[in-house]
């Protein structure tokens, strides 16, 4: 039996990303687009797990989270947000959440596209710069580059490029445009920079929040 998610999430983009990514990997996944629907959903059908946005509009990811629990609903409940502070940790394990996870997962998903395109041998660095109000992420690899032509593509969704465009061969095109959308949650660009047969830069700016 095909495992299922219930996504509630109102960013409609981030949304079909990460339901096509889930998907790929032999999930169905059910997408609610407010707190009112993923609420009327959780009722009528079973999840084998709920992704849960914290900063829905309307009825919150905190009062979803705390209506679920209440009504003796115990699915495993994931906590998704843009934001990473300390209290909306507490809060969302306090409502019941069993786990927390903030959107800016872009290091990690930059750090596996190097290492696919890094040859046996190779390097990947990360590498942190910090700034006034904000920290520099670079990840940088000496694997095969990506041609002049195809930097302008890569993330789109579904692109690949040349040599990995063969059937059965290389990503599905759709890890970087993901990275690309959770990044502009946290109101940052990525950007690359690569060269042929030396390696590829990627680097984005995050910013800084003071205690």
């Amino acid at each position: 039996m095909t495992p299922s998610i219930l996504l509630i999430e109102d960013d409609l983009d981030f949304a079909n990303l990460v339901g096509l990514s889930l998907g790929e990997e032999g999930f169905e996944v059910v997408l609610a687009p407010s707190g009112e629907v993923g609420l009327k959903l959780a009722a009528e059908a079973t999840f084998d797990l709920i992704l849960l946005d914290l900063m829905l509009p309307g009825v919150s990811g905190l009062e979803v989270c705390r209506s679920l629990r209440q009504a003796e609903n115990h699915t495993p409940l994931l906590m998704l947000t843009a934001r990473d502070s300390e209290l909306d940790r507490v809060l969302g394990l306090e409502m019941g959440a069993d786990d927390y996870m903030p959107k800016t997962m872009g290091v990690r998903e930059l750090v596996a596209n190097a290492l696919r395109h890094t040859p046996a041998g190779g390097k990947v660095q990360v590498r942190v710069l910090a700034h006034e109000s904000s920290l520099e992420v670079r990840v940088i690899d000496n694997g095969e580059g990506i041609a002049p032509e195809e930097l302008p593509r890569i993330f789109e969704r579904f692109y690949r490029v040349a040599k990995n465009r063969d059937v059965g061969k290389g990503s599905t095109g759709l890890g970087l445009a993901i990275v690309r959308q959770i990044l502009a949650l946290d109101r940052s660009e990525v950007q690359v920079s690569s060269k042929l047969q030396v390696g590829t830069v990627f680097r984005f700016r995050l910013a800084v929040t003071e205690m």
